[in-house]
Parts: structure tokens; C-alpha cells; sequence
């Protein structure tokens, strides 16, 4: 036997491997090779590629999946069926609601209505419940019994923009409300005498918008209101008599935000924002000033506040 060269020794015996791997009935190494002859899924066997790489696929006697399978068993309408133990869902196809038919849709009053009942509040006596509730469709006040609920009457006769906000005075015998007129923001504080069921403007200022400061045991006739009738910019402080109005000038307001009093009606900080949006907050310097108490960073104005 002549030499040959070590190049095509190494490949006759690597085609010699491939070719006693094959299985018994595989054809003839010069079939798979064959140049440019596709072979069938069915002819397919484990071959080396033109880049060395194994081209796999079902020796020659076993079945194989030919593409056409899944086709030939979708003409007959039925889907494939699926491995055995593998849920397959099954189409659910919804059925639209028929043409014409009467859709209820929620009525604009169980959403945008008035409450049946809101507010409910016992006075500082513990004797009188009141609460919110229409009134001819108007929100208005209506006082109880504490122990008899149900022979609730109306206090106040609002026939426009009904009442929202409300509280009792420290007396239990006057309740308090504010209230615009036609929705111009125009704020007034009014009393309520439930006596003789009358109620009084405490702040009968024409372009004002009116704040309730502060309410004290320790006062109960009296309230503070912060008042912006000297300056649209800036509300100063007055001390308000619930029965007859009359009010008296507590702290005039320079250029603060707003202000924090105590039980003794004494201003003890005012509030300041500043360009980075924080607060500042201002204490009296006992000189009829104010120095710098504490600063409050931009991330923590909304969760910081005074207590007490």
C-alpha cells in the first residue's frame, strides 16, 4: 500500500467513523455525499456539513415529522391535539350584547349628588349631634338630641351653593360656617345662634376672603379670623365675638404666609416660603419683631407641621 499523504488519511478515517456509526441500513457513503443532492426528510442521517458541523436529523426506518403533518390535519377543521398531560385552552368566543338592547347606565345623582348625610360632628357639651343634609337639595346644618337623631331640624337655610365646611364654637350653643356667594371665593365666616336661630355675617366686609385661625376652650365667644381687607396679599389676624361681631386687631401681617397661635390666642409663629421652596419658620423676638426659628427643607414642607 502506497503512502499517503497524512491530510487524507485523517479524512478517509474520519469518513470511516461516520460511516460505521451509521446504522446498519444507512446508504452508501457516496449517496450522502453526493453534491448538491438534497436528501428527503425521510433519507436524512447524522452527516458532517461542508463546515465540519453535523447536520442532524432521523436515521433511515424511523418515522419522521414531515412539515406537511400540521397542515393535513388542520384542513379537516380540527386543531392539532396537544402533548398528552398539557391543557390546552379552548376558545371562548364573547358574544356582544344584542343590537338595541337597554344598557342601564349609574344615574348622574349617585355620583355627583348630594350625600344623605355627611359631617356629623357632637358638640364640645356632648348634649347636640349635627350633620349635613339636604334641605329643598341644598346642603344644609341640621342639630339633634344627641339621643334622638331622627328629630333633627335645619338650622341653616342655604338655597344656593350649600354648605361644605362647618364646626361648633367651645359655647355648644353656636355653630359656625363659611360660605361664598356664587362661587367667587369671596369667603365669609357666619354664626349661628341655635337659639333663636339666627344667623349672623362676622365678617360683612364687601371683596374679602375670610379664614378661620383659631377657636380656644379658653374663649369659647370668642374666634380668631384672619381678615386680607387692609391688603388683598396678606391676612391679619382679628378676634371676633360670635354673638355680636365685633373684632379686635390681633397681629398685623407684614408679608408672612401664615400664622400659628395657641390656646391663649397668642401668635407663636409665622410661616414664610422661600425661592427653593421650602419654609421658614419666624418666631416673635419679644421686640415686636421676628427672628429665625426653623427651617424646613423643599422634601419635607408637606409632611412638617406645628403641634400643640
Amino acid at each position: 500500500m502506497s503512502q499517503l499523504p497524512r491530510f487524507e488519511l485523517a479524512v478517509l478515517l474520519f469518513a470511516g467513523a461516520i460511516v460505521g456509526c451509521a446504522p446498519k441500513n444507512t446508504p452508501p457513503a457516496e449517496a450522502v455525499a453526493a453534491p448538491e443532492a438534497r436528501p428527503s426528510a425521510a433519507d436524512e442521517i447524522s452527516a458532517p456539513s461542508e463546515a465540519g458541523r453535523p447536520v442532524t436529523g432521523p436515521a433511515l426506518g424511523e418515522p419522521a415529522e414531515s412539515a406537511t403533518e400540521p397542515a393535513a390535519a388542520a384542513t379537516d377543521g380540527k386543531p392539532a391535539s396537544a402533548p398528552q398531560g398539557i391543557a390546552v385552552d379552548e376558545p371562548h368566543p364573547q358574544t356582544p350584547p344584542a343590537a338595541g338592547a337597554d344598557v342601564q347606565l349609574i344615574p348622574r345623582e349617585v355620583l355627583f349628588g348630594n350625600p344623605d348625610k355627611a359631617s356629623a360632628r357632637i358638640s364640645p357639651d356632648g348634649t347636640q349631634l349635627s350633620f349635613l343634609a339636604p334641605l329643598d337639595g341644598v346642603l344644609n346644618v341640621f342639630v339633634a338630641p344627641i339621643d334622638d337623631p331622627g328629630a333633627a331640624k335645619p338650622v341653616t337655610d342655604d338655597k344656593y351653593r350649600g354648605i361644605r365646611a362647618y364646626f361648633w364654637a367651645f359655647d355648644s350653643q353656636h355653630l359656625l360656617y363659611i360660605q361664598d356667594k356664587g362661587g367667587d371665593e369671596d369667603w365669609h365666616v357666619y354664626s349661628v345662634d341655635l337659639t333663636p336661630g339666627e344667623t349672623k355675617d362676622l365678617t360683612p366686609i364687601d371683596k374679602v376672603n375670610a379664614q378661620v385661625v383659631g377657636l380656644s376652650e379658653k374663649f369659647p365667644a370668642e374666634i380668631l379670623i384672619g381678615l386680607n381687607d387692609r391688603d388683598a396679599r396678606y391676612h391679619d389676624i382679628h378676634r371676633v365675638n360670635i354673638a355680636s361681631g365685633e373684632r379686635q386687631l390681633v397681629q398685623q401681617n407684614p408679608d408672612f404666609a401664615s400664622f400659628v397661635t395657641d390656646d391663649d390666642y397668642q401668635v407663636r409663629f409665622a410661616t414664610k416660603y422661600l425661592p427653593d421652596g421650602g419654609m421658614q419658620l419666624y418666631e416673635p423676638d419679644g421686640e415686636g419683631g421676628w427672628k429665625e426659628f426653623e427651617k424646613i427643607p423643599f422634601e419635607d414642607t408637606l409632611t412638617t407641621g406645628t403641634l400643640g
